[in-house]
């Protein structure tokens, strides 16, 4: 059995039959494979290799089979979805565009709408001024007091109709509870009729107007609003609160409120009307024949006034009048100067002050103590001012460098000196002079200025006639670039080479120094001193003052070789070809530099080598500090 299944792979891996390595082999393995068959029970027996990789094969098919199905299947659900969302947004498109357009139309209709309401409302404002502003000129021209004149103004036409329209139910009961005298404007049972009233009641029946029974005043404030009532002139306000007025009085005489039994000259009570106390105390212009009255038109005047401020004003007039500005003033000044006016003595002038004080009582005395405190605040003021005023000027004195001094010992002159006048030292008793005086130095001043101008003017002289001198003789510019030796060549590398290297060498050790200085300094602080390789060593190149070391020795060995005799030629050949005046050139052309800097760079890098090389036989290893 084993044999056959490692046959069987063999085979399926190597693509060879599992029979072909021999007839003898394969005997052996059928009779092999017979045998462990005969020896399994034929319900017992397994599938084989075979069946099982070709149920497997079949499994596989059907599963492909059933994945492109579904996969040919989500596909189309795709698709459907894709047309049905692309169907969908045309649609929106379609519904957005119809909103779009009923909004335009809209908004259209809306401004032409807003506009024509626009014109309408400014057309009636413009006949309400233009009614106003004629109402106003026929104001203007005629009295305020003719009734008589003002009949023919259709607006208080209007305005009259408006206040005196009335309910027709309550005409009857209004009629049958006045007596018949009462409606002529005569007095009877003690009541007294408004005047104004019976000029309503002649313009209504000249008019042709219905005379109604009084309502109560709410119904008639409730017909006309605040801004109408605004709009009123003069004349129908006037008109306006007298029917007010009338209203109240009718029902408090209904009422039976005992207000027409008062006196002549009484005062009336609360709930009383202003015009029927303004009938009372005149009497004289009460009657059927008189169709006006004085003593009206100053009830009309008292109605209109208002209420609320003819309170306020009398509450204000009421009121206890502060006499200091502080509480503290309030209740510790007690004190009361009494001041000598002048005439006579002292005594005198105190026994005026105390028969005033008792002739003029209280109220004199809360008038003292006001013009007492007024005088008091005054003079602090006057004080903190000069104050200020002082601090001002002695900080601006003392800000100034041209006080005066005094010559003996240098004291500076103080403000309150200057201000009192004050010429002379306290400590010395010399005047004061100032610290430096023109006369004294003017002459001097002047006899240096004088002699600066000539000196510059003899210099300029000078110049321009060195100048002249030298264009006359040669046209080339002056040298006035001396050598290091004084002479007049021109500074050579020759000249100053020495000098150079001994500067760069004394800054070299000036470095190496303060070097050393600062690594001592690191490794105090520092215990960790780490360890680096030779290989890292090795490609290093040295630090700047390294390179600079090494430099400066090359240089001083080009110098030895050009001092011994090496170099002496050339330059010996440039001096004979600088005197000839065909002297060469300085340096080559660039090819020419260019290769002896890459040999010294060569020569250079192998004498690092060899010394990086001599220096990896000897490993050295840092120092380090060890801790406790």
């Amino acid at each position: 059995m084993a044999s056959a299944l490692a046959a069987f792979a063999y085979g399926l891996h190597g693509g060879e039959d599992p029979t072909a390595s021999g007839p003898a082999k394969s005997a052996e393995d059928d009779a092999e494979l017979v045998e462990s068959e005969d020896e399994i029970p034929s319900a017992a027996k397994a599938n084989s290799l075979v069946e099982i990789a070709q149920q497997q094969l079949e499994t596989s098919r059907s599963l492909s089979q059933s994945l492109a199905q579904l996969a040919q299947q989500q596909q189309e659900k795709h698709d459907g979805s894709r047309s049905a969302l692309a169907t969908l947004a045309a649609q929106m498109n379609e519904v957005q565009a119809a909103a779009t357009t009923t909004k335009t139309a809209l908004r259209g209709a809306a401004e032409l709408l807003q506009a024509q309401a626009q014109a309408q409302q400014q057309q009636a404002i413009e006949r309400a001024v233009q009614q106003a502003l004629l109402e106003e000129q026929q104001q203007k021209y005629q009295p305020d007091d003719d009734f008589e004149e003002e009949d023919e103004n259709p607006a208080i036409r209007s305005a009259v109709t408006l206040l005196v329209a009335r309910d027709r139910k309550s005409a009857g009961n209004a009629e049958s509870n006045e007596p018949g005298s009462a409606r002529r404007g005569t007095t009877t049972g003690g009541q007294v009729r408004s005047v104004d009233r019976q000029v309503l009641q002649q313009r209504q029946n000249r008019h042709g107007l219905e005379s109604r029974s009084a309502t109560k005043a709410a119904t008639m404030k409730d017909k006309l609003s605040t801004f109408q009532f605004g709009q009123l002139s003069l004349t129908q306000r006037r008109v306006f609160l007298a029917t007010l007025a009338g209203d109240s009085s009718s029902s408090d005489n209904n009422r039976g409120s005992g207000c027409s039994g008062s006196a002549p000259g009484a005062k009336p009570k609360k709930g009383c009307n202003m015009v029927l106390y303004a009938s009372l105390t005149h009497q004289h212009c009460s009657g059927a024949n008189n169709a006006y009255c004085c003593c009206d038109q100053d009830a009309i005047n008292d109605l209109a006034k208002d209420k609320a401020k003819l309170f306020r004003q009398r509450n204000r007039s009421s009121s206890k009048k502060v006499e200091f500005a502080k509480l503290d003033d309030a209740r510790n000044c007690r004190f009361k100067p009494r001041f000598v006016t002048g005439g006579g003595n002292q005594r005198s002038a105190q026994k005026a002050n105390a028969d005033d004080s008792d002739d003029d009582g209280e109220g004199n005395n809360a008038a003292q103590r006001n013009k007492d405190f007024v005088r008091r605040m005054e003079a602090a003021e006057r004080a903190k001012n000069e104050q200020l005023r002082r601090t001002r000027e002695e900080n601006a004195y003392m800000a100034r460098v041209d006080k005066k001094e005094c010559p003996m010992c240098g004291n500076p002159q103080s403000y309150s000196e200057l201000s009192q006048k004050r010429k002379k030292c306290p400590n010395c008793g010399v005047t004061y002079k100032n610290r430096i005086a023109w006369s004294e130095i003017a002459d001097q001043f002047l006899e240096r200025m004088k002699d600066y101008v000539a000196a510059r003017a003899d210099a300029k002289l000078q110049r321009e006639a060195e100048l002249a001198a030298g264009s006359a003789g040669s046209r080339r510019r002056p040298n006035n670039n001396a050598s290091v030796d004084g002479g007049g060549d021109d500074v050579t590398w020759e000249r100053v080479q020495d000098e150079f290297l001994d500067r760069v060498q004394l800054d070299l050790m000036q470095r190496e120094v303060s070097r050393a200085a600062i690594l001592r300094k690191m490794q105090l602080e520092c215990s960790f001193a780490p360890n680096v390789s030779s290989k890292a060593k090795r490609l290093d190149l040295g630090t700047f003052d390294e390179r600079l070391r090494r430099d400066l020795e090359s240089r001083k060995a080009r110098q030895e070789q050009m001092l011994a005799g090496q170099i002496a030629t050339d330059a010996i050949a440039k001096a004979k070809a600088r005197a000839k005046g065909s002297a060469p050139a300085k340096h080559g052309n660039f090819q020419q530099r260019l290769r002896l800097d890459l040999e010294k760079r060569r020569e250079r890098e192998q004498d690092n080598n060899n010394d990086n090389k001599g220096q990896g036989h000897r490993q050295r290893r840092p120092e380090q500090t060890r801790t406790k």
